[in-house]
């Protein structure tokens, strides 16, 4: 006797209108949507039914056994819904809650471009401003997730995505988001800044990749590129961009250990100072900081360079009488900085008591992606030598090769604090703490409160204050060297120039310079630096 009691197995299809595959309060049903019954569950169709007007289906008077319920998909909609598991028929036992989502996706117009500058040639670290847009060409108000992502050869920057309407983001360099709701025929245009990478050769396409969701559907998708012109660099491998700062290297950014100018004797006490844009395409825009190393305020000027040009001043004719230290940031036209990796520098300074030395500017490099938002409405903007916006600074310097006063050599230590509001003042040195060696192996610690921007001392019996005084320390014949670094965490440069009145008569005695050697970094430096359009 069969005492199996026959099931019915029913359901929906609704209007998934969301596209999220739940259904929601409001999503209607879908009339005329087939539905097939596979008896067994083997891919073989064993009967099929017609959704109602209220998007309802069901097949009744079924027996024992395993049931696939599938639907047909109507043209142009998309399943939302994962497809239902096999149904094993329990006597009895009916199936309700069978649905199906259905999706159908709306007109959409989505555009992109890369908004390359007709004049000036597009290469790594350049700008490449980006547009696109999202254009609702259906009938009805839709509900929609735009998403850009460049490729890694691209770089967009964080907070320079701006909209007319809805919410846009630059989440990070590899995505930018825009989301809102976008009533029928309206258009959403969707602006932000990106940047090419970092290292990336001439003749790259830099792409950006856009989609439009609804949900989890994607609705619609654009691509947009530009190549990489500008002419190649030299032969050889370009160091890292994150890589420290360095006098033996190009960057976006330079320091100039030490500047100098009698305002009555400019011939026996000056600087002359050059910077070079060895970039082959673009011009370069150089806003200079002369921050004077005992008031610690910062006078400026801007010099403009086409490419391969290189400008050289006196301090004397900038700002006469005064010494200090010198900051060059490359910027644009609206004087914001820019990634612009390709400027060196050198000076050669002189004083009055008989030193000189010709030092290479140090470098530091701006990585691509990094740099903050800013444009001609800001008052000014931060220089973040953090590894993300610019790289490393020293904390820790050391001045090796120090030579005996007993021999009558006289060695000025300079040592700069990096950071400030150059609105107002530069941040001054607060105690450091440092080890002198002898060339016996042996070693004294000192400590120092400088309270300047700009330290300047001899190194003498007072200076730095040992036991044994530095020329018992190291008497004549002898050397040594030392390292120092502040007890809190900042960043600091220098330079040491000795002078030595016998180099014209004795064979071991010499004179010049260099600029300190950097032991380790720190992330914490930064300059707050005024804004305003150059002259050039």
């Amino acid at each position: 006797m069969n005492l199996f009691a026959p099931i019915t197995i029913s359901g929906q299809i609704f209007n998934d209108l969301d596209g999220d595959g739940v259904k929601d309060a409001g999503e209607p049903g879908v009339q005329g949507v087939t539905i097939n019954l596979d008896a067994g569950a083997d891919g073989t169709v064993d009967a099929t039914t017609t959704t109602d007007v209220n998007g309802n289906y069901s097949f009744t008077n079924l027996g024992p056994g395993a049931y696939r319920i599938r639907e047909v998909t109507p043209a142009g909609s998309v399943q939302t819904t994962a497809n239902p598991a096999d149904i094993v028929a329990q006597s009895g036992v009916n199936v309700p809650g069978v649905d199906f989502g259905d999706f159908t996706p709306p007109a959409l117009t989505l555009t992109s471009v890369i908004i390359a500058d007709p004049v000036v040639c597009l290469g790594p670290g350049g700008a490449a401003p980006v547009r696109a847009t999202v254009t609702n060409d259906s009938a009805d108000s839709q509900t929609l997730l735009f998403t850009a992502t460049p490729d890694p050869t691209l770089r967009a920057l964080p907070g320079t995505c701006s909209v007319n309407t809805g919410t846009c983001s630059v989440v990070n360099a590899s995505t930018v988001t825009w989301n809102g709701t976008l009533s029928a025929g309206q258009t959403v245009t969707i602006n932000y800044q990106a940047q090419v990478a970092d290292g990336v050769a001439t003749g790259t396409q830099v792409c950006v990749n856009s989609i439009a969701t609804v949900g989890a559907i994607v609705v619609g998708g654009v691509k947009a590129c530009a190549t990489v012109n500008c002419q190649a660099p030299n032969p050889g491998v370009l160091p890292q961009a994150d890589s420290p700062v360095s006098d033996q290297r190009t960057g976006s950014v330079l320091i100039y250990n030490i500047y100098t100018s009698s305002a009555t004797s400019p011939g026996a006490q000056d600087t002359r100072v050059s910077v070079t844009n060895v970039e082959q395409s673009r011009p370069a825009i150089v806003h200079l900081f002369f921050i004077d190393g005992s008031s610690c305020t910062a006078a400026d000027s801007y010099i403009c360079l086409t490419p391969n040009q290189t400008a050289t001043f006196l301090a004397s004719d900038f700002d006469p009488g005064t010494t200090g230290y010198i900051l060059a940031v490359a910027v644009d036209s609206k004087g914001c900085p820019v990634n612009f990796n390709h400027l060196i520098g050198d000076e050669y300074v002189k004083f009055e008591s008989g030193r000189l030395a010709n030092l290479g500017a140090e470098a530091v490099t701006a990585i691509a992606g990094g740099l903050p938002f800013c444009d001609e409405s800001s008052p000014s903007t931060l220089l973040s030598f953090d590894g993300v916006s610019y790289s490393q600074l020293p904390r820790v310097l050391a001045l090796d090769n120090i030579l005996s006063k007993g021999d009558g050599n006289n060695m000025l230590l300079i040592l700069n604090r990096i950071g400030g509001d150059l609105g107002s003042n530069a941040a001054t040195l607060t105690p450091l703490f440092g080890v002198f060696y002898n060339d016996t192996e042996t070693g004294v610690s000192f400590t120092f409160n400088p309270g300047v921007c700009q330290f300047r001392s001899s190194v003498t019996n007072n200076f730095p204050r040992i036991t044994p005084r530095f020329e018992t320390f190291v008497p004549a014949g002898r050397s040594g060297w030392l390292k120092l670094y502040s007890t809190s965490d900042q960043a600091i440069l220098g330079a040491a120039l000795n002078f030595n009145p016998k180099t014209a008569s004795a064979a071991g005695a010499f004179n010049q310079g260099h600029n300190l050697r950097k032991l380790t970094l720190t992330n914490t430096a930064s300059y707050q630096i005024p804004i305003f359009p150059p002259n050039c």
